[in-house]
């Protein structure tokens, strides 16, 4: 097994900082899901706008974890 990278490296900063967008991304569309579901009754809305926005999140979220995970094995 390899020791961590020191911080402040490249290959230590390049997983956070494809975590910390990643995060936030997937909170705001499931959150946007959640209100509209839940909190503000529309459920067509909720269903548009999982199907519309995972359209792009989910595949944008994919490829960061995919970006993370090859980093790590380096």
């Amino acid at each position: 097994s390899r020791p961590a990278p020191a911080p402040g490296t490249d290959r230590a900063r390049g997983s956070a900082e494809l975590a910390v967008p990643g995060l936030l991304l997937g909170w705001t569309w499931l959150g946007s899901t959640v209100d509209a579901l839940v909190f503000s009754g529309r459920p067509w809305v909720a269903l548009w706008g999982f199907v519309v926005m995972g359209a792009v999140v989910a595949p944008t979220l994919a490829h960061w974890l995919w970006a993370a995970a090859s980093m790590r094995r380096r």
